[in-house]
C-alpha cells in the first residue's frame, strides 16, 4: 500500500483526507507542521506528499518542498500543492511540484487521480 503523507494544518481537511484516502487504499499520515513533515518524510519515506504553503511555525511550503528537492534521495518523491493561494503555481512548479490545486476549486476525487497518477497505484 502506497503511503500518503498529508501536510496540512487544517483539521477539518486533514480528516476528510484521512477518510479519502484509507478509503481507497492508501496509507494516510500527517503532519502540521514543515519540521514534523520533514521528520515523518526522513523516518517514514512515504510514497508522495500532499503539502499547505501557509502552515504554522517559521517554515512554509516552499521551504518544505526546496528541501525535498535537493535531497538526493528524496527529489524525485511527488509533491502535490494543495493550497488556498491562487497565484503561487509558477513558484512551486519551478520549484518541483509534481501538480497545484486550489484546495476551494478543487474536488477530493481529482486529488485522489493525481496521486494514482503520480504513484502508479
Amino acid at each position: 500500500m502506497k503511503k500518503i503523507l498529508v501536510i496540512e494544518d487544517d483539521p477539518i481537511l486533514l480528516d476528510a483526507y484521512k477518510i479519502k484516502l484509507e478509503n481507497e487504499g492508501f496509507v494516510f499520515m500527517k503532519a502540521i507542521t514543515v519540521d514534523e513533515g520533514m521528520k515523518s518524510i526522513n523516518t517514514e519515506k512515504p510514497d508522495l506528499v500532499i503539502l499547505d504553503i501557509m502552515l504554522p511555525g517559521d517554515k512554509n511550503g516552499f521551504d518544505a518542498l526546496e528541501e525535498i528537492r535537493k535531497n538526493p534521495l528524496l527529489e524525485n518523491m511527488p509533491v502535490i500543492i494543495l493550497t488556498n493561494l491562487e497565484t503561487e503555481e509558477s513558484t512551486a512548479k519551478s520549484i518541483g511540484a509534481y501538480a497545484y490545486f486550489i484546495k476551494s476549486n478543487t474536488q477530493l476525487e481529482t486529488v485522489i487521480a493525481k496521486i494514482r497518477e503520480a504513484t502508479n497505484a
